[in-house]
């Protein structure tokens, strides 16, 4: 997870259910009411298409936030099947969203669980992503390794316990199993480009010393 907020959206929305704001029943009925399982894998075609533009919107506002919107960027779309299949994720839908605000989060993903089948919601920021483009699957691959990792000691620790001691652990793990998938020195390139995206943007907050931490635990990797 890239962000400044330090928060993912999976979070954001399961606190949104807690409180009573939204409910699982009631976001599945605005969001994927219309949700068709289709047999993607038979399909020439990528799976954002068996829902309409109004009800993705309505989902990647519903799980990511305002101002995010769906995307049909291919390449992107592309990645996050990929790396869904490496992962051995079950999923009926990928919808992918994107957002032009430079400071808020920069990537993100959630696993929504419908009656229809999983759905991977990816989002990723389109000025971050035109900054990183060269490491973009990368970047992709670290978000649908959240959901490898999820159950993992480091990041159950940090969700019941969100601090940053925690969440470094927790990201650190999931650089560990991306770059297994696109190699080290992928992601840590990836890592770098990120770095430099906050400094040309003049991003301020923690995530940038994070970030510098988990270049250095990944390169001391063997």
């Amino acid at each position: 997870m890239l962000n400044v907020s330090r928060y993912s959206f999976q979070r954001k929305f399961d606190r949104r259910v807690a409180r009573g704001s939204i409910t699982k029943e009631n976001s599945e009925e605005v969001c994927v009411k219309k949700l068709l399982v289709l047999l993607f894998a038979f399909l020439a075609i990528p799976a954002f298409a068996a829902v309409d533009t109004n009800e993705r919107e309505n989902l990647c506002i519903s799980v990511v936030g305002n101002m995010w919107f769906p995307s049909n960027d291919r390449k992107l779309y592309g990645y996050a099947e990929e790396f869904s299949q490496r992962a051995k994720l079950v999923v009926s839908q990928i919808i992918i969203c994107e957002s032009d605000n430079p400071n808020g989060l920069l990537a993100g993903t959630a696993m929504l669980e419908r009656k229809s089948g999983n759905v991977l919601v990816i989002g990723v920021g389109r000025r971050f992503a035109q900054a990183v483009e060269k490491h973009l699957r990368a970047i992709v691959a670290h978000e649908v390794a959240h959901q490898v990792t999820v159950d993992s000691r480091a990041c159950a620790d940090y969700r019941e316990f969100p601090l940053p001691i925690f969440r470094l652990s927790c990201e650190q793990e999931t650089d560990r199993v991306a770059a297994e998938w696109v190699g080290r020195e992928d992601m840590l390139a990836a890592l770098k480009e990120t770095v430099d995206y906050f400094l040309i943007e003049m991003i301020d907050g923690p995530g940038l010393g994070e970030l510098e931490k988990r270049i250095q635990l990944l390169e001391r990797l063997p």
